[in-house]
């Protein structure tokens, strides 16, 4: 059940059904390589091509439209940005975040997950690195305004993000 700003109405809770989650993925091309990034998400998310160069693989909250835009909010992406980016090195040299609200390291595909201030919103995050040219250091995020914070539409974002993570898959 989602209830991201004043204008959501309650609606009843019905069960979650596997037609309710999309696949939704990208490819790159880099020279000759294609790389393939690609994660499962709530269909309330739309998919959104964005124009900057650092943000990849771009879902917005629209449950009301057909189409997103890519200024809604909040959002999930793929983000090599200055944020996620110096966090991993920060990460890689100390073992901790000085400005991380939140950290918690992790195993496997990601080295932590945290939650941080981005400019005048928040992100949260999962850290992972990759031996290859694009990519390499990036966060799999979702950016919300900092008004959700301490919130129950936070928690749900958080939620949703650690369901994203687990189908996160890079071919």
């Amino acid at each position: 059940m989602w209830f991201f700003g004043k204008k959501a109405k309650k609606i009843k809770e019905e069960p979650k059904l596997e037609r309710q989650i999309r696949l939704t993925g990208q490819t790159h091309t880099v020279e000759d390589e294609v790389l393939e990034l690609a994660y499962d998400i709530d269909t309330a998310f739309k998919q959104v091509r964005s124009h900057a160069g650092e943000v990849e693989l771009l879902s917005v909250y629209a449950p009301d439209k057909e189409h997103g835009s890519e200024a809604d909010e909040p959002y999930v992406a793929i983000q090599d940005d200055d944020v996620p980016y110096c966090a991993i090195d920060e990460y890689n040299e100390n073992g901790t975040v000085k400005d991380a609200i939140e950290l918690t390291p992790l195993e496997g595909k990601f080295l932590f997950k945290a939650k941080m201030d981005y400019f005048k919103e928040l992100m949260y995050f999962y850290a992972f690195e990759r031996d290859e040219d694009v990519f390499n250091q990036a966060g799999l995020c979702v950016v919300y305004p900092k008004s959700m914070q301490g919130t129950e539409d936070e928690k749900e974002l958080m939620q949703l993000l650690d369901r994203v993570a687990e189908s996160f898959r890079s071919i």
